[in-house]
C-alpha cells in the first residue's frame, strides 16, 4: 500500500483544487492508500519515518522539490523503501528529471512502479538527489516557477534584473584530490553524478565573475541554468569538495535552502529507489 505525504501549501494550495479527482484516480488505478499532511518545515521527513515504522514500503511525496527533499532525508538508511513523486509544487525540477511532469499522468507512472536506483549526495548533514547551488542560482530559485510560454519573457526580465544587481563573492574550493581553486564567483553548481546518476563522482561547475554585458549575452543559458555549456566555466570531477567564503552565503540543495557556508559536499554509498518514467528521463 502507498503512503501519500501531502504538502498543503505546495503550488499555492493546489491540492485543495485537485484532491477529490486525485483520490478517485488513485482508487481507479488501485494505488490508493493512507494520506498525511505536513504542517511545517521538516514535517514530511518525520512523517516518512513514522510511515516506514508502520510498515509502508512506498512513500509518495505530493508537492514540489522541498517536499521531495524532506521525504528523501526521511527514507535514508531504508534501502527497501521506494520514493514516488506526485508533482504539484511551484518548482518540480526533481520530478522532471525522472520524466514526471503532469500530476494526472503521474498516477499511471506510480501504478506501473518502474524503479531506478539513484546515488545520493551529501552536503553537510543533509542528503540530496540532483545538485547543490551557491551564487546567482540561489536568487533565481526564488523567482523560478514552472514556466509556461506565456510567462517566459517575464521570467527572462527577472533574470536580467538579478544579473545586473548581483554582486560576485570570493570562494575557495578544496578538492579531495589535494588541489584548491580560489576566485571571485558568479555561481557554483555541484551536480550529483554529473550526467550519470550512478556515477560515484560529483561534477563541479565553477562560473567565475564576468562582466554584466558578457552574462547578459548568455541570457538564455543563465535562464535555463545551462552553465555547463558556457565557454568561460571551469569543470571538475571529485568525490568531495569543501567550499568556504569570506562572508556566509546561502546554500540550496535541490532548490531547498539548507543552511550557510562553509559546506562539505560529497558522494555517498547511500542509494534510494525512485519510481520513474523510464521513457522520458532527462538529466539536463
Amino acid at each position: 500500500m502507498y503512503y501519500y505525504i501531502i504538502n498543503p501549501a505546495a503550488g499555492g494550495g493546489k491540492i485543495n483544487k485537485i484532491q477529490t479527482r486525485l483520490k478517485a484516480l488513485l482508487k481507479e488505478k488501485r494505488i490508493d492508500g493512507d494520506f498525511a499532511k505536513s504542517i511545517g518545515k521538516g514535517d514530511a521527513s518525520k512523517i516518512t519515518k513514522i510511515a516506514i515504522r508502520q510498515g509502508f514500503k512506498t512513500i509518495i511525496a505530493v508537492g514540489g522539490d522541498s517536499t521531495v527533499l524532506e521525504v528523501v532525508n526521511g527514507i535514508i538508511d531504508n534501502s527497501d523503501i521506494a520514493l514516488g513523486i506526485l508533482p504539484i509544487g511551484s518548482t518540480n525540477v526533481i520530478a522532471r528529471l525522472f520524466g514526471i511532469n503532469d500530476w494526472v499522468e503521474t498516477t499511471d507512472i506510480l501504478a506501473q512502479r518502474k524503479l531506478e536506483k539513484i546515488n545520493l549526495g551529501q552536503v553537510n548533514n543533509s542528503f540530496f538527489i540532483n545538485s547543490v547551488q551557491l551564487g546567482i542560482e540561489n536568487e533565481l530559485s526564488q523567482e523560478r516557477k514552472d514556466i509556461s510560454p506565456l510567462n517566459n519573457l517575464l521570467f527572462k526580465g527577472k533574470v536580467m534584473r538579478k544579473i545586473l544587481q548581483f554582486k560576485s563573492f570570493f570562494a575557495r574550493l578544496d578538492f579531495e584530490e589535494g588541489f584548491s581553486v580560489s576566485s571571485d564567483i558568479f555561481n557554483i553548481s555541484v551536480i550529483n553524478g554529473g550526467k550519470d546518476y550512478n556515477s560515484d563522482k560529483l561534477q563541479v561547475i565553477l562560473v567565475p565573475n564576468q562582466s554584466k554585458f558578457n552574462l547578459l549575452k548568455k541570457l538564455s543559458k543563465v535562464t535555463a541554468s545551462s552553465y555547463v555549456d558556457l565557454s568561460f566555466v571551469s569543470k571538475f570531477q571529485t568525490k568531495k569538495v569543501s567550499i568556504t567564503t569570506k562572508k556566509p552565503k546561502q546554500i540550496f540543495a535541490d532548490n531547498e535552502y539548507i543552511g550557510m557556508t562553509p559546506m562539505d559536499i560529497s558522494t555517498t554509498s547511500k542509494k534510494i529507489k525512485i519510481i520513474v518514467n523510464k521513457q522520458n528521463i532527462s538529466r539536463y
